[in-house]
């Protein structure tokens, strides 16, 4: 902190086309010795004093972006699937639009993709209801009911809703399109 007051001379001094090698033996810029010693007894205020007062927040379009909503129908019913912020929902994204016909097994749908996308497993120890993943590296998995497992998956989303979920993953057969929103 104590080089912040030379830095700042500095960096002012060369945008107005002083050299470095001037600034150097400029009496403009104290050396570590004065600086300690006027630091103790000058009236002046601190680097810390003036500072200005930061937002506790930042304004809504310099904060992080939220994760990417995509479009998803099963079996004719709306969803929305929010992404995971992660290599394979990268992945998974640049391979949309997608018309699947799922399989049925226990509380999931799923299907074996013609593609393996990059992994990041886990093991969640337990699987909520809209949870959309990936097992291995191509078998993408929908989740219509929560249960507890010890299998590994990489996480690829999950539905930001999950009413009438159930109702439109009940058939053995089900057709999920799922495309950029």
């Amino acid at each position: 902190m104590k080089k912040l007051p030379f830095m700042l001379a500095a960096a002012l001094l060369a945008s107005c086309g002083a050299q470095p090698s001037t600034l150097e033996n400029s009496s403009l810029i104290p050396d570590a010795s004065s600086t300690e010693a006027a630091a103790s007894t000058s009236s002046h205020p601190s680097s810390a004093e003036l500072t200005p007062d930061l937002p506790a927040s930042l304004p809504a379009d310099s904060q992080e972006e939220e994760n990417e909503i995509m479009k998803v129908t099963i079996n004719g019913t709306p969803f929305e699937l929010e992404l995971a912020d992660n290599a394979a929902a990268g992945a998974f994204k640049e391979l949309l639009p997608l018309d699947l016909e799922m399989s049925s097994m226990a509380h999931e749908k799923y299907c074996y993709l013609e593609v393996s996308l990059p992994t990041s497993t886990y093991a969640p120890g337990r699987i909520e209801a809209g949870d959309v993943m990936l097992w291995g590296s191509d078998c993408l998995v929908f989740f219509y009911e929560s249960f507890d497992t010890s299998y590994s998956y990489t996480r690829l989303g999950h539905l930001t809703s999950t009413d009438g979920l159930l109702e439109a993953c009940s058939s053995s057969s089900t057709r999920i399109v799922i495309e950029r929103n």
